[in-house]
Formats: structure tokens, C-alpha cells, sequence
């Protein structure tokens, strides 16, 4: 979705907007200790299918989510 392309449809039809979905009391947050705090984030939805895809923008919340989290093999 970031370049622009669906990969559900194939649609070029594509909308994006930093924080563009509201996920809890103050924002969204990715879980990497007992206190978490919500973090950057962009929004992506697909204008004909309603595909929509959530990215971190916050690189240091990458890096402990990396540490953290259990890897997808």
C-alpha cells in the first residue's frame, strides 16, 4: 500500500493519512513492556477494495518489538 498499489485488488486507488484510525485512549500503541505509549504511526486504505494496513513509523518502537516480540517463521 505505501507505493501506491494494493496488494488485495490491484487498485492504484490508494489513501493514506498519519494517524488515520483511532485504536485506543490516546492513540496506538504496540505493546513491548507493561507501559507502553502510543507511537507514530501511518494509515493506508484502499478506496475500492477497503483493504487497510497499519505501519509504525516510530523506528525506535521497531527495534523493541524486535527485541520483544516472538519472529513469524
Amino acid at each position: 500500500m505505501k507505493t501506491g498499489t494494493c496488494p488485495n485488488c490491484g487498485s492504484k486507488n490508494i489513501f493514506t493519512k498519519p494517524k488515520g484510525a483511532q485504536f485506543g485512549s490516546g492513540g496506538f500503541y504496540v505493546n513491548t513492556s507493561s507501559v507502553s505509549s502510543p507511537v507514530n504511526y501511518e494509515s493506508y486504505i484502499c478506496g475500492d477494495c477497503g483493504l487497510y494496513q497499519t505501519f509504525v513509523a516510530d523506528v525506535r518502537k521497531l527495534a523493541e518489538v524486535k527485541q520483544k516480540w516472538d519472529r513469524v517463521s
